[in-house]
């Protein structure tokens, strides 16, 4: 997967800040935050995830269905977002 490799350290570093996020939540959490702001905090966590999910699949499909002249590797490339969309679009 070149596309990810040329973004590597940006996709690390995002992830890195949502395990961050994520700890600081469980830690809210044992130390009793109320539901309405552990709910707003995780919506966000949630939003930010989608959006960088969004990103990594635009990137797929440029890299695996557009920029590709072979057309079985496109069809591949196709067939692997397919669950993605799926699951978005239930």
């Amino acid at each position: 997967m070149a596309h990810t490799d040329k973004n590597k350290d940006q996709i690390i570093k995002n992830l890195a800040a949502h395990r961050e996020k994520i700890q600081q939540l469980i830690e809210q959490l044992e130390d009793g935050v109320s539901c309405g702001a552990l709910l707003t905090e995780v919506h966000q966590c949630y939003s930010n995830l989608g959006s960088m999910c969004a990103d990594l699949a635009m990137d797929h499909l440029q890299h695996h269905i557009v920029e590709e002249s072979e057309s079985s590797k496109r069809i591949e490339g196709a067939n692997e977002v397919v669950p993605l969309l799926q699951g978005l679009l239930k």
